[in-house]
């Protein structure tokens, strides 16, 4: 369905099991897009998400 030179301007949520497979995305892989921010700010950040799961 996606050209190889799609693969990085696709959004993988809608990929199927399938074509995620085929472009090296393994099953429970987290995709983490930040801005500049400070590292001691994104490390609070993962642990709050983390104490919800």
């Amino acid at each position: 369905m996606f050209a190889d030179d799609d693969v990085y301007r696709r959004v993988w949520a809608f990929g199927s099991d399938e074509e995620l497979r085929r472009i090296g995305v393994a099953a429970g892989t987290i995709r983490v897009s930040t801005g500049i921010e400070h590292i001691e700010d994104l490390w609070a950040d993962f642990a709050a998400a983390l104490e919800k799961c």
